[in-house]
């Protein structure tokens, strides 16, 4: 994941993504998770859905 700003109001925050595994989504995903944010995403491509969640678990997101 790259650096971006931080915004320390969205730490412990729920956010829920539709389409979250790839795409625009999928870079939504990653940048909440890096702001401290709990994330739920949806997607129909469930593949692509498992893969992110695995890199977001080998990257310390819970």
């Amino acid at each position: 994941m790259t650096a971006s700003a931080h915004y320390p109001s969205l730490v412990d925050r729920s956010v829920l993504i539709t389409g979250g595994a790839t795409g625009i989504g999928a870079t939504l995903v990653e940048r909440f998770v890096e702001q401290g944010a709990r994330v739920g995403f949806l997607d129909i491509d469930q593949a692509a859905g498992s893969a992110l969640a695995a890199r977001l678990a080998a990257a310390g997101a819970r």
